[in-house]
């Protein structure tokens, strides 16, 4: 199973998107 570049820039846009988005929360709730 190969992933091609850009499916794997898309995954790693993402995970940093959700991230960002829970670090977020943590701070926006401490």
């Amino acid at each position: 199973m190969d992933l091609s570049d850009e499916m794997v820039l898309l995954i790693t846009i993402l995970v940093l998107f959700i991230l960002l988005i829970i670090v977020g929360i943590i701070l926006f709730y401490l």
